[in-house]
């Protein structure tokens, strides 16, 4: 592909982005989208050229700092303004995606502001919220992507750098609820956990809309979780105040019955290792697998092929995806992330049907991951936050109520 083509690829996602951000109100004008002159000739030389350089003596900043031959169009709209980083062109920011290799560097730029969002439950940020990044290879998601995503932390840190420990993933379900998966709390009390909001780098600070870590008040296991078996294998976080929902923080749908979803257009998003290696890591960037919800009889026949045996019986309060591909499956540390799947009714929009519980491996051809069923569990999780919150004061809260669920 000739550079002059890279040129104008680079310029019409710049266009193409402007327009396809979040809904936002029709009266809203949206801010100036910002691209770099300087990447874009990178981009077009590394189109000519794969082995080419970055710029010299520049270093790494978050992109709103660079002011490298800025150039500023503002696109009107009922979107969200993107800027387009792609990381073939970025080669000296290995690590960060959200960084970029700058000669001219504002160090006093704040961030881009991310207009203010109304969004229903389950909306996906297909093309992130400020920036979307192109050249990902290792199924890395968007900033933002997926707003309803929680990083569950202690509450205090370890080491000499005092960091929180993730302890598992999770999904706001309620601006004051979130839910995981049982066995990855059995060690902690309420007091020792913290739910991140909003996360996406674990080993960065550069994302434009900061997180929200917010204290667990109560923490609450599904009565018929069972510790030997597994099953139910699902916990709520009771927070010590609301969430602040927008474009980066968002409820994910509950499922009503089976058919409100696609079964086969379901993702994870999550930040678990690739395998049971113990010298792998968890990953910095949140990753998202895409998978298929399997059939309940057809998963117990697969499984009966593994160690468990072909006596095994899968409880109904599972449900198994994915299996189709190699590779292609949560992991050590996703447990507690949620299975989402897109709605019939709006495509724009997921609904949880699972939360990560076990697998037999990592990613095994044919052998797909099992997880803890929401909709069995949905009678239990109506409860706890009708309890909780159904004689709420304010006419926010019981709107909130209202929204996380799919009728």
């Amino acid at each position: 592909m000739s550079p002059s083509r890279w040129g104008e690829i680079f310029m019409m996602l710049g266009m193409v982005l402007g327009v396809m951000g979040l809904p936002q109100p029709s009266s809203l004008t949206v801010s100036s989208s910002t691209t770099f002159a300087r990447q874009r000739r990178q981009l077009e030389n590394f189109g000519a050229n794969p082995d080419a350089d970055p710029a010299p003596n520049c270093r790494c900043v978050p992109h709103w700092q660079c002011k490298d031959n800025q150039i500023s169009e503002t696109v009107e709209g009922e979107g969200l303004s993107s800027l387009v980083l792609d990381l073939r062109s970025n080669l000296a920011c290995d690590g960060d995606p959200q960084k970029v290799c700058c000669v001219l560097v504002d160090f006093g730029a704040r961030p881009p502001t991310v207009p203010p969002v109304d969004p229903l439950c389950g909306e996906r940020n297909d093309l992130g919220v400020g920036s979307t990044i192109l050249g990902f290879e290792d199924q890395q998601s968007q900033f933002g992507e997926f707003p309803w995503a929680a990083a569950i932390v202690t509450s205090r840190g370890f080491g000499s750098s005092d960091t929180p420990l993730y302890t598992a993933g999770g999904s706001l379900i309620h601006p004051q609820v979130v839910l995981t998966v049982a066995h990855s709390m059995l060690n902690y009390t309420a007091d020792q956990l913290k739910a991140r909001l909003g996360e996406w780098n674990l080993a960065g600070k550069t994302e434009a809309v900061p997180h929200q870590e917010i204290q667990v008040k109560e923490l609450l296991f599904h009565p018929d979780y069972h510790k030997e078996k597994q099953y139910y294998d699902v916990a709520l976080l009771v927070l010590d105040r609301p969430a602040v929902v927008g474009a980066t923080v968002n409820i994910i749908c509950l499922p009503s019955n089976v058919q409100d979803y696609v079964s086969d257009d379901c993702v994870v998003s999550g930040w678990g290792k690739r395998d049971f290696d113990k010298k792998a890591k968890f990953q910095r960037v949140m990753k998202k697998v895409s998978l298929p919800v399997v059939d309940h009889a057809q998963c117990q026949t697969a499984l009966q092929g593994t160690r468990l045996g072909p006596r095994f019986i899968l409880h109904d309060s599972f449900l198994c995806a994915g299996g189709q591909k190699e590779g292609q499956d949560p992991c050590t540390g996703d447990g507690g992330s949620p299975l989402t799947c897109r709605l019939k009714s709006d495509s724009r929009r997921y609904v949880q049907v699972g939360v990560v519980a076990w697998g037999i491996g990592c990613g095994t051809l044919g052998v797909p991951g099992v997880y803890a069923d929401v909709l069995k569990a949905r009678p239990w999780i109506d409860q706890v936050i009708n309890d909780h919150f159904s004689n709420a004061g304010t006419k926010n809260e019981k709107l909130d109520l209202r929204i996380s669920t799919v009728s």
